[in-house]
């Protein structure tokens, strides 16, 4: 996975980080991470969102899928930053 994406995931954060000048570094980093997620998530079509929509999600529509996420993923993107008292790690 490194070899394959670690180059070209380094350049969309940064131009992420770019475009979101109010969010910090780790944030955005966080946020990819999740956008990450819901890619992978939805690409491996496990079949519980038809299970519990009786079939109105259906991923495997592509198109409709992309159509909800990229709406979804941007509004994450542009939320406002995490307080920075919950930035800090548990011990």
């Amino acid at each position: 996975m490194a070899k394959a994406f670690d180059q070209s995931s380094r350049r969309f954060i940064d131009a992420i980080a770019k475009a979101l000048l109010n969010i910090a570094r780790p944030e955005v980093e966080w946020r990819f991470h999740f956008m990450l997620g819901v890619m992978f998530y939805t690409m491996a079509n496990s079949g519980r969102i038809q299970a519990l929509t009786a079939g109105r999600c259906d991923p495997g529509d592509v198109n409709l899928a992309i159509e909800h996420m990229i709406p979804y993923l941007a509004a994450g993107f542009r939320s406002a930053p995490v307080p920075s008292n919950s930035r800090q790690s548990s011990p």
